[in-house]
């Protein structure tokens, strides 16, 4: 099983996150390449404690169900995205609401096309995350397409529905 440490640099003392494995404590190569990748971005260590054990999340699923996270399917994205609505706040024990279990779904596509992108797995396997969709108003700043009448954007596939 993956979780994930806090691990800080003995020279410049920069804090950083990594996603070990619990038995060995090896680290997960793209998850910790993931974590210097979000902080080369700019986003903060909030960001990437926030990030990574989500990505650690998404590994043991993966392998307690047998299923290679670099040739995931949308099915079994599909079956995650289940999984993660009807799992339980641990203290609370309520449902996790819509809003985080998008956040979940959110760190693992951005994770998959990280890797993608990187090439340590199928273009395919990110591509099948995201659709083109057709916006009638596009947001401020947004470019117009081809005609100016609509704009093109890749949506993520899989959302949940957010509480009432």
């Amino acid at each position: 099983m993956f979780y994930m440490e806090r691990a800080v640099s003995p020279s410049t003392g920069a804090v950083t996150f990594v996603v070990v494995d619990d038995q060995s404590y090896v680290i997960h190569k793209e998850a910790c390449d993931f974590s210097l990748h979000l902080r080369a971005r700019g986003r903060s260590p909030h960001t990437q404690r926030s990030y990574l054990p989500r990505v650690g999340r998404y590994l043991n699923w993966c392998s307690t169900r047998g299923i290679d996270w670099r040739t995931v399917s949308l099915g079994d994205l599909a079956r995650y995205k289940l999984g993660l609505e009807q799992s339980r706040v641990r203290r609370s024990q309520h449902l996790l609401t819509g809003k985080t279990v998008n956040a979940h779904l959110t760190t693992v596509c951005e994770f998959l096309r990280f890797c993608a992108a990187q090439g340590r797995i199928p273009r395919e396997v990110a591509d099948r995350l995201v659709e083109p969709r057709f916006l009638r108003y596009a947001p401020r700043g947004c470019q117009r397409g081809e005609h100016g009448e609509h704009s093109m954007i890749r949506a993520r596939v899989l959302k949940a529905v957010f509480d009432a």
